[in-house]
């Protein structure tokens, strides 16, 4: 026979499974199992309900439970191989809470073995509760040992029976509801058992505890790379009122540095840090809540004052992207740099007059060279430097290729690449290679049509730009780069043309 006592528990918010004992109401099952003896007589069943509950939430969800008046083993004639039994019976749940409930079963001492109740029988084997977690069906009992099923809604010989837990640890049963106002959930409880014969018939029973807790409203916290390129987080959950550390961020954007989180993917909402804790109100406006990661361009350039003072470390290491102003030391010029495909290039076109000498400490030479302030005329060759400051300071310098080359490249039968120019040091003419790369990057790269000399006059101001590269096309020719018509592109041109400069800082 199975004797009920039992409670309503209201809302319990932030209870922990270890602490279920000692805060929460429970109601009492008194297991007690007549077994054997055919001439005994059926015990009376009886149950008594009593309310009372723990309230956190002006508008309290509730939890309740009702069990029948009494389970009833049947009687059971041992046998040597033993004897089954069972007994059964329905278990309903209520609750209006959206979050759902726990649903609990332990020994009220931790002893989860049948017990004999005289005191004639204290010194006889107890049925013991079957092996672990493990699910048996009745006729796979060992003899002398009793489990529980919970759900089975017809038990019959294949209902699993498992041990009766023997603290409250963990939940036999969690119910997520959906419908804040469900109306009931049912279970059918039942208990089986197997005795032999080394087991005397009379009244075996343990005291049962149940506790059913409503769990509070949880709000799911999702996180969105926002762009990201690898990584992935799960979502989390946290309790209406409650408080909890965000998990380290996984997420990884190439060329970008992780700055935190906010709850609008363009950073115009809440912002967290990494690790921050994340509080939820006691009455949340929504259960589910996106975390969008926040990115900033890795941007190196900054750490340098001077263009030779950028190293190949602070450039490879910036974002694509990344923008500085950097002073060129030999003339205190400024230039716009930035990241552009994998390499740094000068956006703007280089402003460096003649009448001075390059050094190897400033300049990509490798000896002093005194740069001529020779102007671009008609008739020039390529065979002596020649250069022009545009009176259109976006214009910058035209440079024929000697002077470019830093006057290394002025040989009528030269058709080598160029090592050395006029670029500051650690900066360099850019190989016809490194032009192509970038000429689908026309807004990056800032172009200018800043035209060109021709026999000493200035062309296509307005229209066309060109650019020197370091690789060289024939005897007579450098490759170079060109924006027309809103587009980069690749070309050779005579190198006694007086084009522009933009030097390129790699690894």
């Amino acid at each position: 026979m199975l004797k009920i006592h039992g409670n309503r528990i209201k809302h319990l918010a932030g209870l922990g499974y270890a602490g279920l004992a000692g805060s929460s109401a429970v109601f009492l099952l008194i297991l007690a199992a007549m077994l054997f003896a055919p001439a005994a007589s059926q015990p009376e069943a009886s149950a008594t309900e009593d309310n009372s509950g723990i309230s956190t939430y002006a508008a309290t969800p509730t939890v309740g439970i009702s069990l029948p008046t009494s389970i009833d083993f049947a009687d059971v004639l041992p046998t040597p191989s033993g004897a089954t039994t069972t007994a059964s019976a329905d278990l309903t749940i209520t609750t209006t809470d959206s979050a759902g409930y726990s649903l609990y079963l332990y020994p009220s001492d931790g002893d989860n073995s049948l017990r004999p109740k005289t005191s004639s029988l204290a010194n006889i084997s107890t049925i013991n509760a079957t092996a672990g977690d493990v699910g048996l069906t009745l006729s796979s009992l060992e003899p002398n040992t009793w489990g529980y099923n919970l759900g089975t809604t017809t038990p019959d010989n294949n209902t699993t029976y498992t041990a009766v837990p023997t603290d409250n640890s963990t939940p036999i049963h969690t119910k997520d509801t959906s419908d804040t106002n469900s109306a009931h959930d049912a279970y059918t409880l039942s208990f089986g058992a197997k005795v032999d014969t080394s087991i005397p018939s009379g009244a075996y029973s343990n005291t049962l505890t149940f506790a059913v807790v409503a769990e509070p409203a949880m709000v799911t916290v999702a996180f969105n790379g926002n762009g990201s390129t690898s990584g992935s987080m799960p979502s989390i959950k946290i309790p209406a009122g409650g408080s909890q550390a965000l998990p380290s961020n996984t997420f990884t954007k190439a060329g970008y540095g992780f700055t935190g989180w906010n709850t609008a993917a363009n950073g115009s909402g809440t912002r967290y840090a990494d690790g921050a804790n994340y509080t939820v109100s006691t009455n949340p406006g929504s259960y589910s809540v996106t975390l969008y990661a926040q990115w900033e361009l890795i941007n190196l350039l900054d750490d340098a004052t001077y263009m030779q003072d950028l190293t190949a470390a602070q450039c490879t290491g910036s974002s694509d992207g990344a923008t500085a102003t950097l002073i060129d030391r030999r003339d205190n010029n400024r230039y716009t740099v930035a990241k552009i495909n994998g390499a740094c290039w000068m956006t703007q076109n280089l402003r460096l007059s003649g009448g001075r000498t390059l050094t190897s400490a400033d300049s990509n030479v490798a000896r002093n060279w005194t740069f001529p302030s020779t102007s671009l005329a008609a008739g020039d060759s390529y065979t002596a430097a020649r250069s022009t400051i545009g009176s259109n300071t976006s214009y910058g310098g035209y440079y024929n290729f000697c002077a470019a080359s830093a006057g290394t490249n002025c040989q009528v039968s030269t058709a080598t690449n160029t090592a050395y120019d006029i670029c500051p040091k650690g900066w360099r003419l850019p190989t016809y290679r490194e032009m192509s790369s970038i000429t689908g990057y026309s807004p990056v790269f800032s172009p200018v049509y800043s035209g060109y000399y021709g026999d000493g006059l200035l062309f296509s101001t307005g229209s066309i730009g060109y650019w020197w590269s370091a690789t060289a096309n024939g005897s007579g020719h450098q490759y170079n780069l060109y924006y027309g018509y809103t587009n980069l592109a690749t070309e050779y041109n005579d190198k006694s043309f007086g084009f522009s400069v933009r030097c390129i800082r790699s690894s």
